[in-house]
């Protein structure tokens, strides 16, 4: 499954993270075969670091596949429900990204470096990686993404002419 992901993030995703939704094909063996992943494993298989991988990347790739379902959109804002009203499918039931977020990930792994892995589709947010999120390596994923996104002005930049620091809505949203 995460090798399917993997293939399409390397396809179409930049070195910085910006997604090629245009020339994504719907059609693609990966797409289909992910989406088929997701959709049919069994949630209550998954412990520890394989679960908490396996709902960023869920996470990451239903995004996706709504932008795309709805393309060409100027922005996510622009679609009714993307957050907390369209469901994804994943195990057994379906989530809204929101529910995905909230009830599965947050509930389950306080932790603060899931902000800065996943993606909403949305230019304020974190990046995309060209590789999916792993349980043997998690931790150290999430420590460099959580590094790239710190060290990136478009979240924190300090203005040294006025003596301020400016964070990104990421941390009023997550404060």
């Amino acid at each position: 499954g995460w090798n399917h992901f993997d293939t399409l993030l390397q396809t179409y995703v930049t070195a910085d993270g910006l997604v090629d939704y245009r020339n994504i094909k719907i059609t693609s063996d990966n797409y289909i075969q992910y989406n088929s992943a997701i959709s049919v494993a069994d949630l209550s298989r998954f412990r520890g670091n394989d679960l908490k991988a396996h709902l960023i990347n869920a996470y990451n790739f239903s995004v996706i596949k709504n932008v795309l379902r709805f393309y060409p959109t100027s922005s996510v804002t622009k679609i009714p429900g993307f957050f907390d009203g369209l469901k994804y499918p994943l195990g057994k039931q379906k989530f809204s990204l929101d529910e995905l977020e909230k009830e599965l990930l947050f509930k389950q792994f306080n932790d603060p470096r899931l902000h800065f892995v996943l993606n909403c589709g949305a230019m304020s947010c974190p990046p995309l990686t060209q590789k999916a999120y792993r349980p043997q390596n998690l931790d150290e994923q999430l420590d460099a993404q959580t590094r790239l996104v710190l060290n990136d002005t478009n979240f924190v930049m300090v203005d040294t002419v006025n003596n301020q620091l400016k964070l990104s809505m990421l941390f009023n949203w997550y404060a």
